[in-house]
């Protein structure tokens, strides 16, 4: 009867395996749509797929988008306390010369295109491009080459302190003007990186 219903509904409900049931729309039950869907994890896209979405309008725009916005007028270089601070002569006219501009830009663009991105620093400190930066002996920069993350591979040793920040990078262009990838300090390298991740993820992508 309805009060027998009644009753056995309010014990399963003090049950902490309730669970609610529809007969006609199949909820709770073998029918329950919520049976056919699972979570999967995501399919994270390669390069290749990359470059293809890149190449329509739309989602190169939403790319470019804030790499243009931000280069577009340019800046103004000043040092010191934001009260008293002054432009250093010169500073601008090198960065002009070394198309510093340009280079950010499509660095930029890189970064939200593949999810990282680097300059690598051209000094004249007298050092090979695997040892650290001289400072006290830095003349000029001499270039600022831009590369996409999966030109830049990290060189993880044993002795790595810092996974995500590893000491060198191997720079690996594949062309016929290098022999093989080059060996980079991370003092000569600049990194733009994508979005946070959890480490799991970052180790994934």
């Amino acid at each position: 009867d309805v009060l027998a219903a009644v009753g056995a509904d309010l014990h399963q409900a003090s049950s902490p395996l309730m669970v609610f049931r529809n007969p006609v729309s199949g909820l709770g039950t073998s029918r329950d749509r919520l049976v056919y869907t699972q979570l999967n994890e995501a399919s994270l896209l390669d390069r290749e797929d990359c470059d293809a979405l890149y190449m329509h309008w739309i989602c190169r725009r939403v790319v470019d988008h804030v790499a243009d916005e931000i280069t577009r007028v340019g800046w103004t270089v000043q040092m010191g306390l934001e009260s008293n601070a002054q432009e250093v002569p010169g500073v601008e006219a090198a960065l002009r010369l070394l198309d510093a501009d340009c280079v950010l830009n499509e660095e930029i663009k890189a970064a939200r295109q593949y999810g990282g991105s680097a300059i690598v620093m051209y000094l004249d400190d007298g050092r090979p491009a695997d040892q650290p930066v001289d400072w006290a002996n830095l003349r000029a920069v001499t270039g600022l080459e831009p590369v996409d993350r999966w030109y830049l591979l990290p060189d993880l040793q044993p002795t790595t302190v810092r996974y995500s920040r590893p000491l060198h990078y191997n720079l690996d262009i594949h062309d016929q003007l290098t022999a093989g990838p080059v060996r980079i300090h991370r003092d000569r390298v600049l990194r733009l990186e994508g979005r946070r991740l959890p480490f799991r993820l970052q180790q994934a992508n």
